[in-house]
């Protein structure tokens, strides 16, 4: 992975990530990169990127308390975050965060990185509950009930690659409208799973499932 795909990984990845700059009272401010989830193993992954783009050591473990286990890695640095965020345009709340302008201009290579990281964070293969064939599915909480841009941009971008989506759905009836980006069809799922590289064990074991099961059936 290139530092370049590594960053665009990242990005993708910071879906389901924080950038914070907390004031404290009286003493300093504490600028700080975290990611933290159920799974220990893309955790651990995230770390190793973050140490291999930056050359600082996350620092990982067991969010206090938590029910179930939530893993987390988190980097205090006030020059990484700063450069962070100018670089990919960050803003909070995420849902009016729109995709970062280098992305839309980059490699093939650059774009696939950034997908993979968004697939890992907001992403997820399931089965229909009537025929049983597989799907993938990205979803954002969006500030619009008419558009969500980052998922316009992923559509977009896997259509260019010729992975054909269904049409993006949008539940209401919360605080931010929930868009999906689902693939079913079955030529565009397998050109989907070849097309990401995925590092969330868990999701990385079924891509894997999913291409195996396409190429055991193709003739």
């Amino acid at each position: 992975m290139s530092n370049d795909e590594a960053f665009a990984y990242i990005l993708g990845a910071l879906r389901d990530g924080s950038i914070c700059i907390d004031k404290m009272p009286g003493k300093y401010t504490n600028y700080q990169l975290g990611f933290q989830s159920v799974s220990k193993g893309w955790i651990q992954e995230i770390a190793k990127i973050i140490e291999y783009l930056y050359g600082v050591k996350p620092q990982f473990g067991k969010v206090a308390k938590s029910r179930p286990i939530y893993w987390r890695c988190r980097v205090s640095n006030k020059k990484i975050v700063t450069e962070l965020l100018v670089d990919s345009g960050f803003v909070a709340p995420q849902r009016e965060w729109v995709t970062p302008k280098q992305i839309m201009t980059a490699k093939t290579d650059v774009k696939r990185a950034y997908i993979s990281g968004f697939f890992d964070a907001e992403g997820g293969f399931s089965r229909s509950s009537t025929n049983k064939a597989w799907n993938a599915g990205i979803w954002q909480a969006w500030n619009n009930n008419k558009r969500c841009p980052p998922l316009d941009d992923i559509e977009s971008i896997l259509e260019s690659e010729g992975i054909e989506t269904n049409r993006i759905t949008v539940k209401e009836g919360r605080i931010s409208p929930l868009f999906c980006l689902r693939i079913t069809k079955k030529e565009s799922l397998r050109k989907f799973c070849n097309f990401v590289s995925l590092l969330h064990p868990k999701k990385y074991g079924l891509q894997q499932r999913i291409i195996g099961l396409v190429h055991t059936k193709a003739p």
